[in-house]
């Protein structure tokens, strides 16, 4: 019995490694979203989501940029190691420039909107994004070289600290949007730490340029790509925050939160999906994709379904027990995001299709009509309609997406929608 455990942690003792620390990651990001939503403040964490969008825009800018082509380009390297150190190089690099422009965002901010209480956060934000990205891509190294348990020490140290010290602080009295960010800032200081001696990287400037061109060669799209899909989803968020105030933003981004549960589900999907409905694909073709997005259809839907009946049921209950009876006024937005991540759920499994028939510029147009759909009516349903106006135009870049994805299939492929099964 023994040999037979020590056997199967032998083989498995990689995923084991990585799934634990997806699920560190998203629950110190969840308990994370939860404590500052309560000890903050509405308005306040509605700055705090709106410095957060900042990271994550420059997140996906460098996941386009350096960590695609990580992945996809490393295998075909005649020196892996002198690439990666190259990589190393242009991501100082890209963490250098990312502070000064984080900074000048800020102090913009700042500047055309006074009476949002960003004073004093621009350096230490645009360190925060430094350092998360550096960290971010040595992890994403970590995992290419096959090494997942020295990323689960770099994220205790990242992501595991970071409750604590924010309810010390708390406790003391001195949590703020400043302190709050500090406090995340040092945490990843010290995953940095862990990464310089531990991990000890290497950083190599010959023939850095060629290097850039094949990076740059790759991402171009990807770059346009990600920067498309972001402004899809948050220029309305961002105009609301304009017109509205960052309360508007706070009650968004805890519901958001809320459905982060979902979230891990998704993200099992596409751990799962799309290599089984490529497989699929190329062993009976469209009829076999059609027959394989039928049974996983229904075995995604019962657990997201379950889900989004409970969360709109008790939506009130839930807004308030988590975080508080200041939060109940916006219980309808939770109501709101269940319906809308019935849209998401869908055009999830649909962009799945699209991407294993290699159709991958529908998905591209898909996020120029809803950046077009966020920029012309964003503003317009914000100041008419107010939060209600902000949430009606989420739903409508996600069905702009729907609508989208199925005229393609069922003109250019014959797609039956009943249940993704062929005629």
């Amino acid at each position: 019995m023994k040999n037979r455990m020590m056997e199967l942690w032998s083989k498995n003792q990689a995923k084991v490694w990585i799934f634990g620390d997806q699920g560190l990651v998203s629950g110190v990001n969840f308990t994370i979203g939860i404590l500052l939503a309560r000890f903050l403040g509405i308005e306040t964490f509605g700055l705090f989501s709106l410095a957060w969008m900042v990271l994550f825009f420059s997140s996906s800018i460098q996941q386009a940029f350096l960590t695609a082509p990580l992945f996809a380009l490393t295998p075909k390297q005649e020196n892996p190691a002198q690439w990666m150190a190259q990589l190393y190089f242009i991501q100082i690099l890209f963490s250098v420039l990312s502070f000064f422009i984080v900074v000048a965002i800020v102090e913009s901010a700042i500047y055309f909107n006074p009476t949002w209480n960003f004073n004093g956060i621009s350096i230490t934000l645009g360190l925060l994004v430094a350092v998360y990205l550096f960290n971010d891509f040595s992890r994403r190294v970590l995992f290419t070289t096959h090494q997942p348990k020295k990323v689960v020490f770099i994220d205790v140290y990242g992501y595991a600290l970071q409750p604590l010290i924010v309810i010390a602080l708390y406790g003391l009295d001195l949590l703020s949007l400043q302190t709050a960010l500090a406090a995340i800032f040092g945490a990843q200081l010290l995953s940095l730490g862990y990464i310089i001696i531990r991990i000890r990287p290497t950083f190599i400037f010959q023939d850095i340029k060629n290097t850039a061109a094949t990076l740059w060669n790759y991402s171009r799209f990807l770059l346009a790509t990600a920067m498309l899909q972001w402004s899809s989803a948050n220029y309305i968020i961002l105009f609301a925050a304009s017109i509205l105030g960052p309360a508007a933003i706070g009650a968004i981004k805890v519901a958001q939160n809320l459905m982060g549960v979902l979230n891990v589900l998704f993200q099992a999907m596409e751990n799962i999906i799309p290599v089984r409905s490529a497989e699929a694909y190329h062993r009976g073709g469209i009829k076999a994709l059609g027959i394989y997005m039928q049974k996983t259809t229904i075995q995604f839907l019962t657990p997201v379904a379950l889900v989004l009946i409970l969360v709109g049921i008790f939506h009130q209950q839930i807004m308030t027990t988590i975080y508080g009876d200041e939060y109940l006024q916006y219980s309808f937005v939770l109501l709101a995001f269940c319906g809308i991540y019935i849209l998401v759920f869908l055009g999830t499994l649909l962009r799945f299709i699209i991407r294993t028939l290699e159709y991958n510029q529908i998905i591209f147009w898909s996020y120029v009509f809803t950046t077009s759909f966020s920029l012309l009516a964003g503003k317009v349903l914000a100041t008419d309609y107010g939060l209600t106006g902000v949430l009606v135009g989420i739903a409508g870049t996600q069905i702009i997406s729907f609508i989208s994805f199925i005229t393609f299939l069922k003109f250019k492929v014959k797609w039956n929608f009943r249940l993704f099964t062929l005629s």
